[in-house]
């Protein structure tokens, strides 16, 4: 099981401010769970400029591939989430789409 550090209930509940991200509240990590036994296996630390916030795991839609995307709401980057190696249990994040900002 995958889990995001996205925000707390009482974070998200009084609306969006930016400076919650500065103080920790919103987080950048994703976390894999062992199903079977509930414990959590690995984080996943995202970086600062590309990670905030992520949210929204997709796994492929075949049941036996290890692949996932997710995106970061303040981030830039579409990431895919994978095993470090063929058959590995660690799994690593890369940006895998980078979105570049745009001045509107």
């Amino acid at each position: 099981m995958v889990s995001t550090g996205w925000g707390g209930p009482n974070t998200v509940k009084k609306g969006f401010h930016a400076t919650d991200v500065m103080k920790g509240d919103y987080g950048f990590s994703v976390n894999l769970f062992r199903w079977s036994t509930h414990e959590k296996i690995q984080t996943i630390e995202l970086p600062e400029l590309g990670g905030p916030m992520p949210f929204e795991i997709r796994f492929k839609h075949d049941p036996n591939s290890p692949y996932a995307f997710f995106g970061s709401v303040l981030g830039s980057c579409l990431w895919l989430l994978k095993p470090e190696s063929e058959g590995s249990q660690q799994y690593t994040a890369e940006c895998a789409v980078k979105i570049p900002s745009i001045e509107v």
